[in-house]
């Protein structure tokens, strides 16, 4: 949307007064923005986000009325919102504690209800990070300068879907119940395609292709109805975090589904999207240089293995086996021993996997260290010894390395059809060009002839060049057989640490660069007082984008009829719309439902959907009485 045509970008607003042709903020009829912010905006010790959000006046065609970082907005039917600044500390400060304090103490009724918005949710990062006390004062005004009045907890931060809701303990009843929640949750039925609620709502209006909630049961009414008892009073009744404006997508499966937050029990109830650790390889084949470079160095001052002959020599298998486990230990401790750049790298690999550790302690993070490094030692090592073991298969019966220089040329040769009979209609003379390149190539990647001169006369025999030939031949070959070990090494050390350890779940899915699930809220406050909290998901983003021909600030027909009009009331505000195919569709490159990748299904999954509901019943002014 465009701004007014009187607004200037570089204005700067030092007063917020009201739009004009209103006396007050509570006659303007457009949108307005009120933000808090967020851990980046604090990197700069929030200068950007005073220059853009609190020291103008509009926000594209958004109105910014806000003046501070944190806020109070009274709501219709007795609701508030509280908007609280965390800052980097991750609680409030005496500016806001008092500044809120003001507010309940003066302005606030006794049966109000309020939502208090905060950046981080604290509820469950503490459970993560292991940490306690984090938020003492934003705790204690909830607690005893709310006193029971806050309903609904907001925040995001973590870039998924997720409502945790408080658990009914039903052997405690030491005051009368307070609050009445209906908590309704999309049912997938083809039965409930049709169904009415059992209350008006707002969500066909504003997202008119959503056929259905699914919300309802067979008879019409909510699928979960409890009324929560009053000792939990001082506990918000729904934990909702919705982050989905984040660049990646959050598991929803870590931490634990049940948490305890500021007196009260809370229960996973809904969440969105659950998706796994899956792919890491195929959607991080860049890793694939990083890895196998990094393993190519752990190895670097062991090449060659010359005695590797003695497991493709061993009688039986079962001592081969034992023969090869004997040539891993005697690497392991060359390493320690004698060699330079390999101790070096292992040493770096391992302060690395220390600093990368998910743990509050360091003791742990040196346990785990020191694990996760021995199991990259141990497959570095073990790719060394199948590769050195293929040359000296392929040397010992003769394909490679025993027939002078050209060996490998000659071999080449012998295995591949004859095309000399294409040299009369060679015109330039390129066939045998193309001979003695490969022969040239050949020649210098033919790495078992360097290999057996320096098992049989040491590197002493080999020039300087010769010697940055062999490791430059050396590299490629081993280099394509550890990728795929490092990426799966690396892959399943993120999949254990999340599913069974809880940890690394910001660099699990960050690698996976899911860009899709994304989700947002809207609430909604009926003529009874009542909150609906929608939440709708987008399960797949649009990646293009194109012109809007229909838009209403353009020259078409539409645009004639709207030119006068601010541009929230535009029937098409956007410039942009995004563009989808079919063939768009039916790629899955955002782990979408997995149940779809056996069929060719196009049907579009960028349109909004609803993917959790729920109503809460403010409290009454007699139940406040008894």
């Amino acid at each position: 949307m465009k701004p007014p045509a009187c607004y200037h970008p570089s204005a700067i607003s030092t007063r917020k007064k009201a739009p004009d042709g209103c006396l007050s903020l509570r006659e303007y009829e457009g949108p307005s923005v009120f933000a808090i912010p967020g851990n980046h905006d604090w990197f700069d010790g929030l200068n950007t986000f005073m220059r853009y959000i609190c020291q103008r006046d509009w926000l594209g065609g958004w109105l910014l009325p806000q003046k501070t970082s944190y806020f109070s907005i009274k709501l219709p039917h007795g609701w508030w919102l509280f908007g609280v600044d965390l800052a980097l500390e991750n609680d409030v400060d005496t500016e806001q504690f008092g500044f809120f304090e003001r507010v309940v103490q003066s302005q606030m009724g006794p049966n109000d209800a309020v939502i208090v918005v905060t950046h981080e949710p604290r509820w469950l990062l503490n459970v993560y990070e292991k940490k306690s006390n984090v938020d003492v004062k934003l705790a204690y005004l909830i607690e005893h300068i709310l006193k029971g009045r806050v309903a609904v907890r907001l925040a995001g931060d973590i870039h998924n879907y997720m409502r945790h809701s408080l658990v009914e303990e039903k052997h405690v009843l030491k005051r009368p119940a307070s609050m009445q929640v209906d908590v309704l949750q999309p049912k997938v039925s083809k039965a409930s395609v049709h169904r009415s609620h059992s209350f008006s709502t707002p969500v066909h209006k504003h997202f008119p292709h959503m056929k259905r909630d699914g919300d309802t049961d067979e008879q019409g009414h909510a699928k979960l109805r409890s009324e929560l008892p009053a000792e939990h009073g001082c506990s918000a009744e729904h934990l909702i975090i919705s982050g989905g404006g984040g660049a990646f997508l959050h598991p929803t499966h870590v931490p634990s589904s049940s948490l305890n937050y500021i007196g009260g029990t809370y229960e996973h109830k809904t969440r969105y999207a659950v998706l796994n650790v899956f792919g890491f390889r195929r959607l991080n084949w860049r890793f694939d240089a990083i890895g196998g470079v990094g393993y190519f160095a752990l190895v670097f001052s062991m090449f060659p293995r010359c005695s590797v002959g003695s497991i493709y020599a061993a009688a039986t298998r079962w001592e081969a086996v034992a023969q090869f486990f004997q040539e891993l230990v005697s690497l392991l401790v060359d390493m320690v021993m004698t060699s330079n750049v390999s101790l070096l790298c292992c040493i770096g690999m391992l302060l690395a996997t220390i600093g990368f550790a998910d743990c509050t302690t360091l003791p742990k993070r040196c346990a785990i260290g020191l694990v996760v490094s021995c199991f990259h030692f141990v497959a570095a090592f073990t790719v060394l010894l199948a590769y050195e073991l293929l040359l000296e298969v392929a040397s010992a019966r003769g394909a490679l390395g025993r027939e002078g220089e050209h060996t490998l040329y000659l071999y080449f040769s012998s295995t591949l059809p004859d095309f000399s009979a294409i040299r009369k209609y060679d015109v330039f003379g390129l066939a045998s060009l193309y001979g003695e390149f490969m022969r040239l190539c050949m020649t210098i990647y033919d790495v078992a002839l360097k290999r057996i001169k320096i098992c049989e006369s040491g590197f002493e025999s080999l020039g300087r060049m010769e010697l940055w030939t062999y490791y430059a031949s050396v590299f490629p070959y081993f280099w394509v057989l550890a990728t795929p070990v490092v990426s799966f090494v690396f892959g399943t050390y993120l999949y254990l640490s999340l599913n069974m350890f809880g940890c690394h779940y910001n660099e699990a899915f960050s690698s996976l660069r899911i860009a899709s699930y994304k989700n947002f809220l809207r609430l909604h406050f009926d003529k009874d007082g009542r909150l609906e909290v929608f939440a709708f998901g987008v399960d797949k983003m649009p990646h293009r984008w194109c012109r809007d021909s229909k838009w209403s600030g353009g020259t078409g027909p539409r645009a004639s009829l709207e030119r006068n009009l601010p541009s929230f009331k535009w029937t098409r505000p956007s410039y942009w719309k995004p563009l989808v195919t079919k063939v768009d569709n039916m790629l899955r490159m955002d782990f979408e439902n997995p149940s779809l990748d056996g069929r060719f299904n196009s049907l579009d999954r960028s349109n909004v959907h609803l993917i959790d509901r729920v109503v809460i019943h403010k409290r009454s002014t007699t139940a406040g009485q008894q």
